[in-house]
């Protein structure tokens, strides 16, 4: 019985990972394609800054959230997304060139 959940977790888990990596991979494509030669490698280096900043600030600051509360980390990512997303239209809002 628990080596079926195991199982049925690792399927789920290649699946999420295999089309996260296809968005990933296809949205700086993208960006890549969108923007112009001036502008290319700023528009880059902005879309790979908060996800390399993710992987180094990400695992310390969960650890200290989840030190004081376990169930902190939920509203913290809450919060995380939300700014995430006004900096996302606040983007949308300003031209790339």
């Amino acid at each position: 019985m628990a080596h079926t959940r195991v199982l049925a977790f690792v399927v789920a888990f290649a699946l999420v990972s295999g089309i996260g990596s296809g968005v990933f991979s296809l949205s700086f494509n993208v960006l890549s394609a969108s923007a112009t030669d001036e502008a290319r490698a700023r528009v880059m280096t902005f879309a790979y800054l908060p996800l390399n900043l993710g992987f180094i600030v990400g695992p310390g600051l969960g650890a200290i959230i989840v030190s004081r509360d376990v169930f902190g980390i939920f509203p913290a990512a809450t919060a995380f997304e939300l700014v995430g997303v006004t900096l996302l239209a606040y983007a949308a809002r300003r031209s790339i060139a």
